[in-house]
């Protein structure tokens, strides 16, 4: 039989290896985890996916395998985000390593996201017609492509190099390109939006850019 002394020793070292993350208090492996958490495909950058539980005090997850932009981690370190580059439906094997070097593996579930309708991106007060200056710079913001669905991706299509798209996922401007404008010509631009959930991914939205002597910048796409 075992002494009670003996007992209460073996509890004291027991707390003291917890304590210095030799053993960790929970179930499984190393007692890191979750293992498995999931979100939607076309999910927002930066969206919670899971919160690292089991990390010792100061220890954090230093990598992220596979490391191609589908997961990030937020500024403490110690919760798992959706990344930056869109990921498809289906599963994500992952290995989280921690500043300590301990591993967990996750297995992350992409799910359909819901359907969605993409609207017209130029159905605004001014006739679908927006007014720019025969002087402006290259890559000056012309007008924002305010109803655009996030997660979506845009596609300018425009005759020669006039005019560009700068899109960051979120925000999508139409900016001036490299070519000349020239004053009372008006350009006709077609703007193509897909989206993974959207019902009519692939909607073309299509206005004309007229070239005054003075412009309405910062013209704006109706919300």
């Amino acid at each position: 039989m075992v002494s009670s002394a003996r007992l209460a020793a073996s509890r004291r070292s027991l707390a003291c290896a917890i304590g210095a993350g030799v053993l960790q208090p929970g179930g499984g492996g190393n007692g890191l985890g979750p293992a498995s958490a999931s979100f939607a495909a076309g999910a927002t950058a930066g969206l919670p996916i899971a919160s690292i539980t089991g990390l010792n005090a100061g220890e954090t997850i230093a990598t992220i395998a596979p490391n191609d932009g589908r997961l990030t981690l937020d500024v403490s370190r110690r919760t798992l985000l959706v990344g930056l580059t869109a990921s498809a439906v289906g599963t994500i094997a992952s290995t989280l390593t921690t500043s300590s070097g301990r591993k967990l593996s996750m297995t992350i579930a992409v799910a359909a996201g819901a359907p969605i309708t993409l609207n017209n991106l130029f159905s605004t007060a001014q006739a679908n017609s927006y007014s720019v200056y025969a002087d402006e710079s290259e890559n000056t913001p012309l007008f924002r492509v305010a109803r655009r669905a996030i997660g979506s991706t845009l596609t300018l299509t425009v005759s020669g190099n006039k005019l560009k798209l700068v899109d960051d996922g979120t925000d999508a401007f139409v900016v001036k390109g490299s070519g000349s404008l020239t004053l009372g010509e008006s350009i006709p631009i077609t703007i193509t939006e897909t989206h993974p959930n959207a019902t009519n991914s692939g909607l073309q939205s299509s206005s004309q850019v007229g070239v005054n002597a003075k412009g309405n910048w910062p013209a704006m796409l109706a919300a």
